[in-house]
Order: C-alpha cells, then structure tokens, then sequence
C-alpha cells in the first residue's frame, strides 16, 4: 500500500517536514562523519536497491499504463501479463524522446554549459 493511500497527502507532507528537520540537525551536528563507519558495499546496495524501486514504480508512467498492484513488482508482474498490449504510444514517444535527450546530454560532457545556453537563448 502506498504511503499516500495509508496516510494521505497531510502524512506525505509530514513526513518530508520530518526528514528535512532531521537532514538539518544532522548538518548542524555533523553526523556526515558517521557515514564512515558504513561499508561501502551497503552504501552500494542500498543506492542500487533505491534505482530499482524508482525504475520500476516509474513503468506505468513510461509506457502510459495503469497497473494494478500495492507494490512496485506486483504492479510490473500485471504489466508484463497484460498491460503491455494497451502501450500508449504518446507516452512511451515521450519517455523514449527524453531518455535519448538525457544520453545526449550526458555524452556532451564538458559541452553541457555551452548547450545549456544554446537551450536557454
């Protein structure tokens, strides 16, 4: 069940006002140090479990589908047994168009801050 189906858009915004006042206190007592302690293989682990979960729950946006599911995998189970035929063409034209975009930019490198003021002017 997603957090805004438990608890609503108050406990959403809640609980960013929470991680941001916590974020706050741990710059002001410089807990970035205890960050040191943590293997790096966890700190790898958790980062790459983190992509999975934003990839997957981002399928249905992609593709320009409705899936049914509480969780990111039960909803891409439906998608691949029968969400996949109802594509949105639309949608999956602009997911395709900014990811290429995205590569694009990316490869520039060192171009980005020319190409930035091309876009901007």
């Amino acid at each position: 069940m997603s957090i805004v189906a438990q608890y609503g858009m108050s406990g959403v915004f809640a609980a960013t006002v929470l991680a941001g006042i916590l974020l706050i206190l741990a710059g002001v007592f410089h807990l970035g140090r205890v960050t040191a302690y943590l293997p790096m293989p966890v700190i790898t682990g958790f980062t790459s479990g983190i992509a999975v979960v934003i990839a997957l729950g981002q399928v249905d946006n992609f593709f320009g589908t409705a899936s049914k599911g509480n969780t990111a995998v039960e909803k891409l189970l439906d998608w691949l047994t029968g969400g996949i035929f109802q594509i949105n063409l639309g949608a999956l034209r602009s997911g395709v168009l900014w990811c290429c975009s995205w590569c694009f930019i990316r490869s520039a490198g060192t171009t980005w801050f020319q190409l930035r003021w091309c876009l901007l002017f």
